[in-house]
């Protein structure tokens, strides 16, 4: 064999490994699973003050680059009792979010930090801002967070933070924008 062909093999062999090795450190998709707090700050025109809401969040992540995924969301919180204005009664809150986006992100080592914007709507029951009925609107967030790979498929997302943006009704008024904090912190899957 000469010089030439056994420097080609060599070549071939390494760029085989080093895709394998840039495989590994690029999944395709990332599916996580967090728990999530979200504050959210009713209207200051209507007198529900602000809630916490306690759940979880499930999302899935396609790489489309190496520093670009798209981003489907689906999250559902909900808060403890509360005595309604309303019905007299007490009622429980849930608000769901079923968002999709962009996510830009970039690998330093183990750690993976993201900024991402995610746009659709959002689902409240009746018994979260005290109207008539269930209601859903558009919403959308803004923020980011981080990862940290344990192994090939495994990661923790100690934080995730995100600015949500809702339009609901509350106290049978007027549609009125709600400004809530989203926290999210979990583990995510890879492959």
């Amino acid at each position: 064999m000469s010089y030439q062909t056994a420097m080609i093999r060599s070549l071939f062999v390494l760029a085989a490994f080093g895709s394998a090795i840039h495989a590994q450190e690029a999944p395709k998709i990332d599916l996580s699973l967090s728990y999530s707090y979200v504050h959210v700050s009713s209207s200051s025109s209507t007198s529900l003050g602000s809630q916490s809401l306690n759940g979880g969040d499930l999302s899935l992540s396609y790489r489309l680059k190496s520093w670009l995924r798209v981003v489907g969301d689906l999250g559902l919180t909900t808060s403890g009792y509360r005595s309604s204005d309303i019905v007299g009664i007490s009622v429980r809150g849930t608000q769901s979010t079923y968002l999709i986006g962009p996510r830009l992100v970039y690998s330093v080592g183990r750690f993976t930090p993201f900024a991402q914007a995610l746009f659709g709507v959002a689902h409240a029951n009746a018994g979260m801002f005290d109207t008539a009925s269930k209601q859903t609107d558009f919403a959308y967030t803004i923020g980011g967070g981080f990862d940290y790979r344990l192994t090939h498929h495994w990661a923790l997302r100690p934080l995730q933070l995100e600015y949500l943006r809702t339009n609901f009704y509350e106290l049978q008024e007027s549609k009125l924008t709600q400004k809530d904090l989203r926290a999210s912190t979990g583990i995510v899957f890879r492959f």
